[in-house]
């Protein structure tokens, strides 16, 4: 079980760097800063879920190996998109928008049902508006983070099924968890996660909102 969170969160970490690594070279960040949104991005929801669940230093801080993970991710990135210009070619050549979803669907589909299984491992089932809160958050935080520092409202109160997919999600893995399942409840939530982003977008599903109200 805990080689197969490894790797979920391995591959959460690799898909949120390149997520992160993408909006800052679309903000036109250098190397420093696309490997700090990297970084925020893939790490930030694991360290908030980590505060509020009393685990200090957060895990990033105690097994280091995803920061390194996160920055290497985003420095490829970096190196690719150089690359790419020298050639006189540039990544926006490429649908940049379909990968930054894709990478942030199935981010967010791991890193929730990674946060619920935390939640579990430090309370056990009792509390499950803990567990799936952190599992929402830790699926997330990071993007949340990186919206904010490069001064976009964050996605997650404007636009798309995001957050109310990870609830989903990870109240389906504290299901499946309670019922004795644990591989099933990572890997389905996940995958569930993942379908409903892809639903959302291709219907252009989003939540109700006013359009109407303007300040007098």
């Amino acid at each position: 079980m805990d080689s197969m969170i490894f790797i979920c969160e391995v591959i959460g970490t690799i898909a949120f760097s390149i997520s992160g690594a993408f909006v800052g070279l679309r903000n036109r960040s250098d190397v420093f800063g696309v490997m700090v949104l990297g970084t925020v991005t893939a790490t930030g929801g694991g360290m908030i879920r980590d505060v509020i669940l009393g685990r200090i230093p957060p895990a990033a801080f105690v097994r280091p190996v995803y920061v390194f993970i996160a920055l290497a991710t985003a420095l490829a990135v970096f190196c690719l998109a150089a690359w790419l210009e020298k050639a006189g070619r540039s990544l926006s050549d490429f649908d940049y928008k379909d990968i930054l979803f894709y990478m942030d669907s199935i981010g967010l589909g791991i890193f929730a049902v990674v946060g619920v299984n935390t939640a579990v491992s430090v309370y056990g089932y009792g509390n499950g508006f803990l567990c799936v809160f952190c599992g929402m958050i830790t699926g997330v935080g990071g993007g949340l983070l990186r919206d904010v520092m490069v001064c976009h409202q964050p996605d997650i109160l404007t636009k798309d099924i995001y957050a109310v997919a990870a609830i989903i999600g990870g109240f389906t893995s504290l299901l499946l968890f309670r019922a004795g399942h644990p591989a099933g409840a990572i890997w389905l939530p996940a995958i569930l996660i993942v379908i409903i982003r892809i639903i959302a977008r291709h219907f252009g599903l989003n939540l109700p909102k006013v359009i109407n109200f303007r300040e007098d």
